[in-house]
């Protein structure tokens, strides 16, 4: 048998048609995968809403279940919350270069939703931070409240523009949520 020669061209020519075959590929791939997380967030999302709506009866939970998803959600104990929640804002504060002025406490704003779940309340506090902000820092400190452990919200926040061109914000109201044991 007669076996054939591959050229350097031949083999060129293979090699870019393997890599554009593979990119076209991957780009399809990736873009599909984006377009189905989308969809699912954009599910849990609309089941989150319906869920936050929605008042949870304590008898249809087990007692055991609500002291796990206590545990779990790292709620704090009413006696102590405010110098607990003080001491993480601080260091969230500490990391992203704010500085909070003061931590008092609010009545949540209208429209805030509200969780029922038995044997945890929710506490609102109003936080005042020291102007000029850096938008950035605003923006760190905010996912950095919304994703500790303690469960903390945001339960209003407005902002105005801090009249420089530097990008930085005023905070005019920040207001969290903090779900406390009863």
């Amino acid at each position: 048998m007669k076996r054939k020669v591959l050229s350097a061209t031949s083999l060129r020519i293979f090699l870019i048609t393997v890599f554009v075959l593979l990119l076209i590929l991957s780009v399809g791939g990736f873009y599909f995968a984006q377009n189905w997380l989308n969809d699912q967030a954009l599910l849990l999302n609309q089941n989150d809403t319906t869920a936050n709506n929605e008042t949870v009866s304590p008898s249809t939970i087990s007692p055991q279940a609500l002291q796990a998803s206590a545990k779990a959600a790292g709620v704090f104990e009413a006696s102590d919350y405010q110098t607990k929640v003080r001491q993480d804002l601080d260091v969230y504060a500490n990391k992203t270069n704010l500085s909070i002025t003061s931590v008092s406490p609010a009545t949540a704003p209208t429209g805030a939703p509200q969780i029922a779940i038995a044997g945890v309340t929710t506490q609102t506090l109003k936080i005042s931070l020291k102007d000029p902000i850096k938008s950035s820092d605003l923006v760190k400190f905010i996912k950095g409240i919304e994703s500790n452990l303690p469960v903390m919200r945001i339960a209003s926040l407005k902002i105005s523009n801090g009249g420089n061109t530097d990008g930085s914000v005023k905070l005019d109201e920040l207001i969290i949520q903090v779900y406390v044991k009863g």
